[in-house]
């Protein structure tokens, strides 16, 4: 499935959802991502992710439930993530 999240003027898609190898992000301006495991530690950064689509590989994380945080214009938005193997 695809997830579709809008915050205030900052809409954006990502799919799969669980994920297993990777997912691709649909971004309408230029945003910083971190993905956050369920102890808090940061497992996955990409800076400057442009406007548009970007796959983003998640060969290296372990089966789990993550938080995917993206930082645009000073604001952070925060989605669940699952990867599954």
């Amino acid at each position: 499935p695809t997830l579709n999240r809008a915050t205030d003027d900052f809409f954006f898609r990502f799919a799969p959802n669980p994920a297993s190898d990777q997912i691709t992000i649909t971004l309408p301006m230029a945003a910083d991502l971190s993905i956050v495991d369920a102890a808090g530690s940061v497992v996955l950064t990409r800076s400057a992710l442009e406007p548009g689509s970007a796959t983003i590989d998640l060969k290296q994380l372990a089966a789990g439930a993550y938080q995917m945080i993206l930082v645009s214009n000073g604001t952070v938005h925060a989605v669940p993530l699952r990867v599954a193997r």
